[in-house]
């Protein structure tokens, strides 16, 4: 009896966390949908902005509690999808811009040089990949070693070494 209350209070609690999760979704949803409009004063997009930001936070503490009664992780469904509408900045642990808050004073500077220094990391490690296939070639991996002779050599004297051993344990174990 106390474990089927105890299974039903869980399940009930799962049930909560879930439909609450949905709630701040729609919610979130409406204002991303709200903040698309350019013809908003900036203060207004800054506090959308700011509560799409909270929503967010609360949404992934309701995802995380998800998971800890034994439900779905949506985690990774969800942020694809606040990723896809969003752009965040290097270092602002976590906060993303939204709709028109993009376009905000100081912060469309901030995204295309962030964009201009992606684009400049992108095109340094592909340098480096050239670099890297120039010094790494088929010598690097050793397969022209079989013109070397002393190597050849050495690779002889170990096998007739260990051909010996295996002799020796043959004979050990044959009595």
């Amino acid at each position: 009896m106390v474990h089927t209350c105890l299974y039903f209070l869980i399940i009930f609690f799962l049930l909560y966390h879930i439909y609450s999760r949905i709630y701040i979704i729609k919610e979130m949803c409406m204002k991303i949908k709200e903040i698309q409009n350019h013809s908003l004063s900036d203060q207004h997009i800054r506090e959308l902005n700011d509560q799409i930001n909270k929503l967010i936070f609360i949404k992934n503490k309701w995802e995380a509690r998800i998971v800890e009664l034994g439900g779905r992780d949506y985690s990774k469904e969800s942020n694809l999808l606040i990723n896809a509408h969003s752009s965040e900045l290097r270092g602002s642990s976590n906060y993303k811009y939204f709709g028109a808050a993009k376009n905000l004073k100081g912060v469309r500077e901030l995204l295309l040089k962030e964009n201009e220094d992606k684009k400049q990391l992108n095109i340094k490690k592909k340098k480096d990949a050239r670099n890297f296939e120039k010094v790494v070639n088929i010598h690097y991996f050793g397969y022209c070693d079989d013109a070397n002779e002393h190597l050849l050599q050495q690779e002889d004297k170990i096998q007739k070494k260990l051909e010996k051993m295996d002799l020796k344990i043959l004979k050990k174990y044959k009595h």
